[in-house]
C-alpha cells in the first residue's frame, strides 16, 4: 500500500537531492578538479562582494570561482 507524503517531506527530500556533489559543466565541458581529477562537486554558498559562485570538489574539497553560475549536468 502506497504511503503518503507530506509537502514537506517532499521538499526536504528535493533539497537533499539537491545538496548531493553533482556533475557541473562549463563552457559545454564536464568540469574536472585541477588538483584531483574528481568530477562531482557541491555547489558553494560563497557569492561575496564579487558575486563570484563556487564549486567545491567533493573529493578534496578545493574550491573553484566562477564569474557565472555553472550549470548542473544531468546525473
Amino acid at each position: 500500500m502506497p504511503t503518503a507524503t507530506s509537502p514537506l517531506s517532499r521538499a526536504i527530500n528535493a533539497a537533499k537531492q539537491a545538496m548531493k556533489p553533482q556533475r557541473y559543466g562549463v563552457h559545454d565541458r564536464v568540469f574536472a578538479c585541477p588538483l584531483c581529477g574528481h568530477d562531482h562537486f557541491k555547489l558553494g554558498a560563497y557569492q561575496g562582494l564579487l558575486g563570484l559562485h563556487t564549486l567545491v570538489c567533493a573529493d578534496c574539497t578545493h574550491v573553484e570561482f566562477f564569474e557565472t553560475r555553472p550549470a548542473a549536468l544531468e546525473p
